[in-house]
């Protein structure tokens, strides 16, 4: 089985931008949360600590998972010595991130408790035959996408397993060589995912008591992706743009019962800056009752090692 995982939908040709505003004055300025050399990718919060993946100038080609305090500088790596590590979120309550680890041709799905130091792998979403990644979970299920070589192509399913039973259902399945796929977030009602071709991306909500999935409305020429529910209040926040990088690409929302409802309009980037197709929901560290949006920020026609994580503080305020 061959290492697999994506670092970005820019990385195989598509860039973003947003579309013209027709709702309300953005009001939310994206601030940086994690910097450094290489890339900085996968950004997930819990209001202590934060978790991402990054790279360095020496070893461009190799990936570890961290995690370090909210306003701390400690970092921890989270996978094991002589492996590479890719990031995930933290299970509901506690201080545990799940993550992808990979050595050779092996991929599986771990936990780390921050509180103990510990990794273990995660029972019943671990298999030989297969590549899994990109988890997210939550209290109830464990989502994330798994690759395999089937009659002379490789495929990617995104899966949700119950936690509680260990059994799977696949939400879809897509050929790699035409689609990329990424997992976007998980909780005890929706989840949801994205999908990008050579030439447009489409954010998807998948209901999970109904297996129901749904198509972020999108106008004609113009791409969604990177949608995140927040359960509490029922609203599914989704990056939108065009076809071009850092021309206005920003943050919109809608309610998550009601898609087809116009959607509102919370931040756009400054001219030449974009996000990638991960995003992530946090509680805002210095704000009660506050959710952050975590991202991925691209300088767009820089060099990859110009991504940070920024967040779009206090959202839902």
């Amino acid at each position: 089985m061959r290492p697999k995982r994506f670092l970005s939908v820019l990385a195989i040709s598509v860039a973003m931008v947003l579309l013209a505003a027709t709702t309300a004055q953005a009001q939310i300025t994206a601030e940086k949360v994690i910097g450094g050399p290489g890339l900085q990718l996968r950004p997930f919060g819990n209001g202590t600590y934060y978790s991402w993946e990054s790279n360095s100038k020496s070893r461009p080609n190799h990936y570890d998972a961290f995690a370090r305090l909210v306003g701390g500088t400690d970092v921890i790596k989270l996978n094991a010595p002589k492996t590479q590590g890719f990031a995930g979120n933290f299970d509901p309550g506690t201080n545990t991130v799940v993550y992808q680890q990979t050595v050779g041709g092996s991929s599986d799905i771990y936990l780390y408790d921050l509180d103990t130091s510990t990794r273990t792998k995660v029972p019943g979403a671990s298999a030989s035959v297969v590549w899994e990644w990109a988890p997210r979970i939550s209290s109830s299920y464990l989502l994330f996408s798994i690759d395999k070589y089937v009659r002379g192509a490789w495929q990617t399913s995104v899966v949700i397993m119950d936690r509680n039973t260990q059994s799977m259902k696949r939400i879809g399945k897509w050929s790699e060589a035409k689609t990329a796929v990424i997992p976007g977030g998980v909780g005890e009602t929706y989840a949801t995912f994205s999908t990008c071709g050579r030439v447009n991306c489409t954010a998807f909500l998948y209901t999970i008591a109904g297996g129901q999935v749904q198509r972020v409305p999108t106008p004609s020429g113009k791409i969604a992706f990177a949608g995140v529910v927040d359960e509490t209040s029922g609203v599914l926040y989704f990056m939108r743009s065009g076809l071009t990088c850092g021309s206005n690409s920003g943050l919109w929302s809608l309610p998550v019962t009601s898609l087809s409802d116009a959607p509102t309009k919370l931040a756009v980037l400054p001219r030449g800056e974009d996000a990638d197709i991960i995003m992530s929901l946090a509680p805002d560290p210095t704000t009660l009752n506050g959710i952050d949006v975590l991202f991925e920020h691209v300088v767009c026609g820089s060099s990859l090692s110009s991504w940070d994580i920024y967040r779009f503080p206090n959202v839902n305020l």
